[in-house]
């Protein structure tokens, strides 16, 4: 059965699936705004080493200064024995088929900021 609520946030797609997360589009009421929410998938939750990893990610991930190429991350919290990351919802789909959607120029620009997050981080 999908999840229709997580915390305090209404669930409005999800679970997405990532390279080391699951991903919910979430509606915060009381903000009146869409966010993100990441946590582990369900088989990781019993490998302790990669839930510390993921925690120290979040930890380092929510003191980052806020930069233009990479998504913010405003708080982590625990859910019925689950690591959650609020983040914010950036649209539009996964950058794989943004790029390849692009002509050559415009892809260029893309992984040009894609690279300027990275030396932010």
């Amino acid at each position: 059965m999908p999840l229709s609520r997580i915390a305090n946030y209404n669930v409005l797609e999800g679970p997405l699936l990532g390279g080391f997360g699951e991903v919910y589009k979430v509606y915060d009421t009381e903000w009146g705004d869409e966010f993100a929410l990441k946590t582990v998938p369900g088989p990781l939750l019993s490998t302790s080493p990669k839930l510390d990893w993921f925690r120290h990610e979040i930890a380092l991930w929510i003191a980052l200064p806020t930069h233009g190429n990479v998504v913010r991350a405003i708080k982590a919290f625990e859910f019925e024995g689950r690591p959650y990351v609020l983040m914010e919802w950036v649209g539009g789909g996964d950058l794989r088929s943004r790029i390849r959607s692009l002509d050559a120029v415009k892809a260029l620009a893309v992984l040009r900021g894609v690279a300027s997050g990275m030396m932010h981080i």
